[in-house]
């Protein structure tokens, strides 16, 4: 600190700036230092007061306010302190002080500097104190006692003597509190040591400043103390001085005491007694350092006392007249000093006090001597240095040379204040009349008692007091007297009136009658017996000792000369100076003193002629002498030195008063601060609580990552093993090349999800087993089909339902809006976000559980910057119970993903609750967690990236849009307006009603639901044409069979149950039982069924085994009233038992395998087939959204659900139950399992009925009229080169449509598409109608490039010429060439480096050449994308490999691994497995299915992770697959040898084998998979239906054979590449060929 603040003034500054720095600072010291360390360690502290001080005088504008709050910061706690030790002395304890600052230390009593007595403190405790109770102050306790109790008075009980007296008689412990400890009050100020130092040290600094100037070699003081950048420095330290020069004028005894003393006739100096706690040596040195300072600093100052005075609050004048009091101290001091060295050096004795004042404590003696050493030097004390000699330079004189300029400095300073010098020289013409006569007393007296002669004189009272009076005493008279200076100075403000009486202070023998001037004299108080107090602060001096007769003496006959020489050498330079001062106020003092009867004493030719003319010393102490005049100056003169002094005292008491007041002030403020810092400590405390527990939470969290790392990375070992073995050991893999031996395969339901959410794929299942152990089950209570009513109300049990009813769940409405408004706004939600985003490794981490399909495991979701991460709690004593079975089945035990894979997120129901997330991820799957509660749903939301629920439903991508509840989805999204347009099929908007509903593959309780659609599961033959085939959809399953519609009626009007609603049905219609019992023959559902079922399968009879024996149980028994789900109308697997379980026999002997289908079924595959027709059938249309009213609409609950038969238990309606409220854990568990056991009715998603779907003749008027022609138009190419490749992006968002055409001779054109005015506005256009209006028709559909139409062979222009490095090995097939969905860039293989290259269509520049391959590149493809996504490019090669890459839609190029801009190249995955040259490729993004064909081998499937899925069957004697065609639905069609052609499914089986007619060239595939078309080398096209190979249709020949096909986006045109270089366009009719349509057409 000393270092700091030494050497840096900025240092300084900022501690001065700091809050009540002061108490800190003290608190660094000892109040009382006991040791030569802590005496050391106080010095330290004053040293670093002394620069702070200093500091702020010297530089700092209005630093002098530091100096009045060190004083009063001081105080209080050197007050505090002696009080401490006060109370611990009262209260018998030891009283050690604590820290502060020093004072001397001898023999157990402190005593400080100055000699005033400190508390004693005993080193050792008393004996006679050792059993009673010590009381341990600490200054917290005393100082908060201080805040409650500052008003009031302190008192202190003392009853521990008695306790302790009744103790040992009684012989009882008594158990005390202790006595209550007083209430700590700041005192009145004195003057501690500690102050004295402070004041010292701090003059000490200012005098050093002072002393520089007077040595200063080229300047002046005056022209240093005239600098500007001195002037806050003089200004602070004037301000110093007055703040404290009168309160230590009053110290030394005042004034007007000390005038007493000077001007008595035996120099009574033991009535000046000292005050505030400082001795007169001490003061008299502090006030002759400040009067030389004031020497300095305001008489040679040209500075403006004026603006001083304002700032200070004091009157005009006021520091004037402060400096006069302190100028007549100095002068008064020296005249008793000369007064002493006088009588010492003519032998006379020291005076005896006569009378009362023989009792003093200190001797006369000790005072003088106090007052002669106050001004001798110390070691710090350079006072000698500033005036060059001691105050006193003769004794002979009445008043110093320095006295007399000092006070002549006083009245000529501001001269031009006429009123102020004009009081300042009434006042000092008065103080030198006093003195004056006295001196001359004292001249006269020596001679007198030399010849014997004696002199009566009065004696001063010792025991004076100061009196208020309201009035003057004049001669016997009374007069009032107000404040001066000045009556305009003082107006409105009255002083206290002044009595001025005459007393004798010397009598004669001979002239017992005269009255003059002869001393100031106290007034004695004849009852009180008061001595002169600083601390009353009512008292005032009076003028009663001004004599009012001259002095009366008897002379002795001595030599007058001599007596002359004495008086002109002792009044000579006072006189001269009185002189002075009259004759230059003569107008004032004229019309001031005034005599007896009103004449003028300083007329011409009277009095004022002595002062003008003479130069008599003698003559002129005659004249104030005189009767006359010795009233005038009583009565006027007097008056102003008495209200002189006065003010000094009320100064001195307001000084005392501003500090104790400041310091309260401080004490406020620190004990707020002390406040503070309680709170901050207890914060601090908190937070190092929370750091200390995040610290510990944060070990953990790395504990448990790492760990979840490992398991992670075995888990992820552990797939890619059973992967590579898949791959190994699969019919084409290394290790069964040679061998004939087959392994069999077990397969399992893949999660990966199509654009309509249809998890259709099949993947090998490592884990497989045909599950031989589970032993079928006796015949018994099923938990497959719902058991009934009466068991259902026995499990629960009555006190479970009346606890619900007492929660007020079982009769409560269920509310309007649930789930309506649990976010506020979006953009608060998103700026929450903003505000709450982290920077740093981990974002967020909670609790939570994974719901999959059969469980919900406990663990902690962890969210990075850009990772999400689910670590499961493998220690939970529920994952340590769960069947390692079905664990096995969890991809996301350990999960990871990436924040960029993240496609959309969902808020979610679980058990009911609003406390779930499913995340969809692009890979094609979701992930669903349940938190504690809503809360940590929304700050999950907030921590993962804005995807909102995607892009699908026509919702902005928002953090609002993924927390919006279900219903308002509904309300926002274009999916309901998309459907009633037929934009979309009914399968798909039942999915997107599933979806938004809240329905997931995750949690079986919420599977998702879909309507019985036929009746008929008898008959041979099923036309779906037959309204007969269809359920009524308007009614639930329950309601379907009028007799028992009527048995659930019947219940519903006859319950009487206190507890729980009346209801319909007591089973649900979708349950997790339920969904396992379809799918029991599908993988991992077969595991989570034998999981539910207790390891067993069920009884064969009550196994799903026939759809008609199915239907027939929902139509006639009570308790079974299931719809169906997704997988009936997309997945013909569930039907079969392919993984050969062993269900057992039903008791009519019946083997239990696959389903039986109805009648009209040929296959599984036919019946699902079938199922979705009538599924998007018009009668299905027409009826849907009456059984959407029933499951997501109006007809859910409430009144409509009553009329509609369609009220179910209670407990399976949201909003039923809050288990948040649930605190008893047995009575939550009952709830949930409850849940469980009813199923879960989806979120009601409109309270008004649902709006039919169009129909189809609504939509497209024009869509039935006949196609005249089956040719609309032909365009032909100058190159003549065969058309290889056709690339038909018609799409009308796209900015430009076209049709990209490649020849053979490498050229392509890039044809604009004409989109026919009609057709936007029918939606079903004839391009072809000749009937059509002519003028929709002026432009051809197809445009040629004009390019290449007027650039003509052999002119080929390079913009439109691929380039001659093609391998001249490889046939240019249509297989060859890919294009961007935008027709920008061209994909382009066969190249002889091994390469396949990106091509800009508009310029024909090359962008990228990438390399991957060993080999020729032989064909390339393309997945479907959109315009902004990116897709899949597959390349085959003659390396007999696969190499899937990725095309980044926003760079325009084929990407890296990690999609990364700027990342090279690389390809994604390798495919291997064939043995030859591949021939062809065909890609799905959205199946996730690579299709690859090789010369003479098989064709393989792949999935896009580069996974080997199967091969397919080859059928019969086909070879040499070279063409690959494949639908988003997930049918294939391969071309095999010349004609052979087959068709499979998704799942790799062969349904049809054929052979056509002639060699086919190309074929293309609708969107739907339901039709294709083939071109032939005879030219012939053909429409072949693909599920059964049947051939529909055949066009004409056309002009050569065919070498490319494409199909409009609207499957309405076939764009036909011939040999000959031309493209003929072909019309397309699809609507003929509908099973509902087609008789339209008849």
């Amino acid at each position: 600190m000393m270092a700091l603040c030494s050497n840096s003034r900025d240092n300084k500054r900022i501690i001065l700036q700091m809050s009540v720095w002061q108490e800190w600072l003290i608190n660094l010291a000892y109040v009382y230092p006991q040791n030569p360390d802590e005496q050391k360690v106080s010095d330290m502290v004053h040293s670093l007061f002394r620069m702070l001080l200093y500091h702020a005088i010297k530089f700092e504008y209005g630093g002098w306010r530091v100096w009045v709050d060190t004083l009063s910061i001081a105080h209080s706690k050197i007050s505090f302190e002696d009080f401490r030790l006060e109370v611990s002395k009262v209260y018998g304890g030891a009283g050690s002080p604590d820290h502060g600052f020093n004072s001397d230390v001898s023999a157990g009593r402190r005593t400080s500097t100055n000699g005033v007595d400190r508390p004693d403190t005993p080193t050792e405790p008393d004996a006679s104190t050792e059993n009673s109770d010590a009381v341990s102050i600490t200054e917290t306790e005393v100082r908060s006692e201080t805040n409650t109790s500052v008003n009031k008075d302190a008192t202190i009980t003392r009853n521990r003597a008695g306790s302790s007296k009744l103790a040992k008689a009684t012989g009882q412990q008594v158990f005390s509190t202790g006595p209550t400890p007083p209430a700590f009050r700041i005192p009145d100020f004195k003057w501690s040591a500690i102050h004295q130092r402070l004041l010292s040290d701090l003059l000490f600094s200012i005098e050093t400043d002072v002393q520089a100037w007077r040595s200063h070699n080229t300047k002046t003081v005056i022209e240093t103390v005239k600098a500007p950048e001195n002037e806050i420095f003089i200004t602070n330290t004037l301000h110093m001085i007055s703040q404290s020069v009168d309160n230590l004028i009053i110290a030394c005894g005042g004034l007007l005491p000390l005038l007493a003393c000077a001007t008595s006739p035996q120099n009574e100096i033991d009535t000046v007694e000292p005050s505030q706690g400082l001795s007169i040596e001490i003061v008299i040195s502090f006030l002759q350092r400040m009067v030389n300072l004031v020497d300095v600093l305001c008489f040679a100052s040209p500075i403006n006392l004026a603006n001083l005075e304002k700032e200070k609050g004091l009157r005009k004048g006021g520091i004037l007249r402060q400096s006069l009091r302190l100028v007549c101290t100095s002068a008064v001091r020296n005249c008793l000093e000369c007064r002493e060295k006088a009588k010492q050096r003519l032998g006379g004795g020291r005076l005896s006090v006569s009378g009362e004042g023989a009792g003093q404590e200190a001797p006369k003696s000790d005072h003088m001597q106090s007052l002669i050493g106050g001004v001798q030097p110390t070691p710090k004390n350079i006072v000698e240095n500033l005036v060059g000699q001691h105050p006193v330079t003769d004794v002979e004189r009445l008043l110093q040379d320095m006295d007399i300029n000092r006070l002549q400095a006083v009245v000529y300073r501001d001269i031009e204040d006429s009123k102020q010098s004009q009081f300042l020289a009434l006042a000092v013409m008065y103080f030198l009349s006093v003195l004056m006569v006295s001196r001359y007393r004292d001249i006269l007296e020596p001679e007198v008692g030399k010849e014997g002669l004696s002199r009566t004189s009065s004696v001063v009272d010792d025991r004076s007091t100061v009196t208020r009076t309201a009035s003057v005493m004049s001669s016997g008279s009374t007069m009032t007297a107000t404040a001066e200076p000045g009556s305009q100075d003082a107006a409105g403000e009255k002083m206290d009136e002044i009595s001025l009486r005459r007393s004798d202070s010397v009598t004669s023998h001979d002239a017992p009658n005269q009255e003059g001037i002869s001393a100031i004299r106290v007034e004695s108080s004849a009852a009180g017996e008061v001595k002169p107090s600083d601390g009353d602060d009512e008292s005032r001096y009076t003028t009663s000792q001004l004599p009012k007769n001259a002095p009366s003496f008897t002379v002795a006959p001595v030599s007058v000369a001599n007596l002359t020489e004495k008086l002109e050498r002792a009044l000579g330079t006072t006189a001269a100076l009185l002189r002075e001062i009259v004759l230059d106020f003569t107008p004032y003092l004229s019309k001031t003193l005034i005599g007896s009867h009103g004449q003028e004493l300083l007329a011409e030719g009277k009095g004022l002629s002595t002062f003008k003319d003479s130069t008599s010393v003698v003559e002129l102490v005659m004249l104030l002498c005189s009767q006359e005049w010795q009233n005038s100056l009583q009565k006027h003169a007097g008056l102003a030195f008495i209200e002189l002094v006065n003010e000094g005292r009320l100064l001195s008491h307001a000084m005392k008063d501003h500090i104790v007041r400041v310091a309260n002030e401080a004490e406020f403020i620190l004990n707020r601060m002390r406040a503070d810092d309680v709170l901050k400590h207890a914060e601090f405390e908190t937070l190092c609580a929370h750091s200390l527990h995040q610290h510990k939470e944060n070990a953990k969290l790395c504990d448990r990552l790492i760990t979840s790392a490992r398991r992670r990375d075995h888990t992820f070992a552990r797939r890619t093993v059973d992967k590579i073995l898949t791959v190994m050991m699969d019919s084409h893999g290394t290790w069964q090349m040679s061998g004939n031996t087959k392994v069999k395969r077990y397969w399992k339901l893949d999660n990966w999800e199509d654009d309509c959410r249809r998890r259709r794929r099949l993947v090998p299942n490592p884990y497989g087993t045909s599950h031989g152990e589970a032993v079928l089950r006796s015949s018994g209570p099923s938990t497959t089909d719902e058991i009934p009513l009466e068991d259902a109300m026995q499990q629960a049990e009555e006190p479970l339902h009346a606890r619900l009813a007492s929660l007020g769940f079982g009769h409560r409405e269920v509310p309007l809006e649930v789930g309506e408004d649990i976010d506020s706004n979006s953009e608060e939600l998103e700026m929450e976000y903003n505000n709450s985003k982290n920077v740093g490794p981990l974002t967020f981490t909670t609790e939570c559980r994974l719901i999959a399909p059969g469980f919900a495991l406990k663990g902690t979701l962890s969210i990075t910057s850009n990772d999400l991460y689910f670590d499961a709690d493998e220690e939970d004593p529920e994952f340590q119970n769960m069947d390692i079975e079905v664990i096995r089945y969890c991809d996301n035990l350990h999960g990871h993903w990436s924040f960029y894979d993240i496609r959309a997120i969902f808020a979610r129901r679980f058990l009911l609750q609003s406390t779930a997330l499913e995340i969809f991820m692009s890979t094609r799957s979701s992930v669903m967690f349940a938190f504690n509660d809503h809360a940590a749903v929304k700050k999950v939301v907030r921590a993962l990236p804005a995807v909102g629920i995607g892009t699908k439903y026509g919702i902005p991508q928002s953090r609002y849009a993924s927390l919006m509840s279900p219903r308002k989805i509904f309300r926002q999204s274009n999916m309901t307006v998309k459907w009633q347009r037929r934009e979309i099929s009914n399968f798909e908007y039942l999915m997107y009603l599933n979806t938004i509903a809240g329905r997931t593959y995750n949690d079986l309780n919420q599977f998702p639901v879909f309507p019985w659609i036929l009746v008929n599961y008898e008959s041979k033959e099923l036309d779906l044409s037959q309204p007969a085939n269809y359920r009524d959809l308007s009614k639930p399953v329950g309601a379907l069979n009028p007799s028992r519609k009527k048995f659930f009626e019947e219940r519903y009007t006859t319950w009487e149950h206190d507890q729980i609603p009346a209801f319909h049905y007591g089973t649900h219609y979708s349950t997790a039982a339920f969904v396992l019992s379809w799918l029991m023959r599908q993988e991992p559902f077969t595991t989570f069924f034998l999981n539910l079922q207790g390891g067993k399968f069920d009884h064969a009879d009550r196994t799903f085994a026939s759809m008609a024996q199915a239907w027939k149980n929902c139509q006639r028994d009570t308790s079974d009233v299931k719809e169906l789900i997704p997988e009936f109308f997309y997945l013909p697997e569930m039907l079969v038992n392919s993984n050969r379980f062993n269900f057992g026999k039903q008791d009519d002997g019946t083997l239990v395998g696959d389903v039986q289908l109805p009648p009209w079924a040929t296959s599984p595959d036919d019946f699902v087939r079938l199922h979705r027709m009538a599924l998007e059938s018009e009668f299905v249309s027409c009826q849907l959204h009456e059984w959407i009213d029933l499951i997501f609409g109006y007809k859910q609950r409430g009144p409509e659900a009553v009329r509609a038969t369609n009220v179910f238990y209670y407990l399976t309606y949201e909003g039923s139950v809050d288990l948040e409220n649930v605190d008893d854990p047995i009575m939550k568990d009952a709830i949930q399992n409850q849940i469980r056991n009813f199923g879960q009715t989806p979120t009601q998603l409109l309270r008004e009925p649902h709006t039919p779907r169009s129909s189809l003749m609504h939509v497209s008027p024009m869509i039935f009229r006949p196609i005249l022609e089956d040719t609309c138009g032909s365009v032909k190419f100058p190159s003549s080169s065969p058309i290889c490749h056709i690339s038909a992006n018609t799409f009308p968002q796209l900015p430009t449509p076209s049709i990209v055409t490649i020849a053979v001779n490498h050229t392509y054109a890039i044809n604009r598409w004409n989109v026919p005015t009609n057709a936007a506005g029918s939606g079903g256009a004839n391009y072809g109608d000749a009937g059509a209006d002519p003028s929709q028709a002026v432009l051809p559909l197809m445009t040629v490039d004009p390019i290449v139409a007027t650039n003509p062979p052999p002119h080929n222009p390079t913009r439109r010429h691929l380039g001659n490095d093609f391998d001249q090995r490889v046939q240019l097939r249509s297989g060859s060439f890919a294009t961007t969905v935008d027709s920008r860039y061209i994909i382009a293989c066969g190249f002889w480096d091994h390469s396949f290259r990106v091509i800009s269509a508009d310029t024909g520049r090359l962008t990228q050449c990438i390399y991957g391959h060993y080999g020729t590149v032989t064909c390339v493809a393309r997945s479907e994308c959109n315009i902004t996504s990116d897709c899949y490019i597959a390349t085959g090669a003659e390396d007999c490999t696969v190499l899937l890459w990725v095309w980044n839609a926003r760079n325009q190029c084929i990407s890296g691994d990690g999609n990364v801009p700027g990342e090279g190249p690389s390809a994604k995955a390798t495919l291997t497995g064939h043995e030859d040259a591949i021939t062809s490729i065909v890609v799905s993004a959205e199946l996730g299915l690579v299709l690859s064909a090789s010369k003479g081998g098989p064709v393989l499937m792949h999935s896009t992770l580069g996974e080997l899925l199967r091969s397919l069957e080859v059928p019969g004697e086909f070879r040499a697959p070279d063409l690959l065609i494949m639908s988003r639905e997930g049918m294939f069609v391969t071309k095999y040898d010349h004609a052979n052609m087959a068709v499979y499914s998704l799942n790799g089986k062969l349904l049809k084998a054929v052979t056509g007619p002639e060699k086919i060239e190309s074929m293309v595939i609708t969107r739907d998979g339901e039709y294709f078309v083939t071109g032939g080398e005879k030219g012939i096209v053909r429409l072949w239906r693909t599920f059964t190979l049947t051939p529909l249709y055949s066009y004409p020949s056309l002009d050569g054979p065919v070498r490319s096909l494409a199909l409009s986006h609207d499957h309405r045109i076939i764009f036909v590449g011939l040999s000959n270089g031309s493209v003929t366009l072909l019309n397309l009719d699809l609507n003929k060929w509908h099973q509902e349509y087609q008789k339209r057409y008849d």
